[in-house]
Order: structure tokens, then sequence, then C-alpha cells
């Protein structure tokens, strides 16, 4: 009798975190003498194809089951990214009319960060990391 070999493999979702269902996960049974096989990922309904999306990162289960009603289950975990980790510094700024703070950011996990300072006041760049913030408005006194 010819042994079921499985093959699997898993894309990651797209950033960290609960809200993202946007990983993948593929399966592919070579004995064929026991085909078509259908699957089913965590006890969902069974279908002809081993691809499966809109998956949540973490331990899934997809569910093998041959021509001959042979079940086969197989441990997939979807991966996610690291969490991007942002830091301002200094985090808190006090600024006199006609002064400005030099305001610096740092970043770890993400490989090409995009800034956008809002709002986005002054000739500063507002798509760098690193910023002059002038004051937010004028008091007379």
């Amino acid at each position: 009798m010819p042994r079921l070999i499985i093959f699997w493999a898993a894309d990651s979702t797209s950033c960290y975190g609960d809200s993202y269902n946007d990983g993948s996960a593929e399966i592919l049974a070579t004995s064929i003498q026991n085909g078509p096989y259908q699957f089913s990922m965590d006890g969902g309904p069974l279908q002809y194809s081993g691809n499966f999306y809109n998956l949540s990162a973490g331990a899934h289960t997809i569910t093998a089951v041959s021509f001959n009603g042979c079940i086969s289950q197989i441990p997939v975990l979807v991966a996610e990214p690291l969490p991007i980790v942002v830091d301002v510094n200094p985090d808190t700024v006090f600024i006199s009319l006609g002064e400005g703070e030099q305001v610096q950011v740092s970043q770890q996990n993400a490989a090409s960060p995009n800034y956008l300072w809002t709002p986005a006041l002054g000739p500063s760049c507002i798509d760098c990391p690193n910023r002059m913030l002038p004051p937010m408005k004028a008091v007379t006194m």
C-alpha cells in the first residue's frame, strides 16, 4: 500500500495582531492511488482544493480525507511578523512661542517604515523620522 506523503506551506499574516486574517496555507497530498483527496481547515467543510486563505496567525489543523475515507490530520502554523515598536524622544515637549524642539523617532521590526506626522505644522519634513516641532498655538497674556 503506498504511503501518503503530505507537503504543506503557510504564508504569514501581513501585520502583527489579532485583527489580521490574511495568512494562507497550501497542502498537497502525493498518493495518487487514494485520491482524490479532500481537505478541511480547523474542522470546516471539506473541499478538493488544498488552498486556504484568510487565516489568522497561530496553530491550525488541516484534515486530509482520502477517497477511501482515511483521515490524516496535519498541524500547520501561520506565522505573524514581529510587532513594530516605536519610541519617540522626548515623549513630552514644552515649546515657547518662537522656539522649536527636535523630536526623534526610533523603531524596531519595520524594514521600510513610513512616517507621517500630524498635524503637519511648519516647514519641517512630515514623513521623516526626526521632526522639528513648532508650538501648536500662540497664547497672548
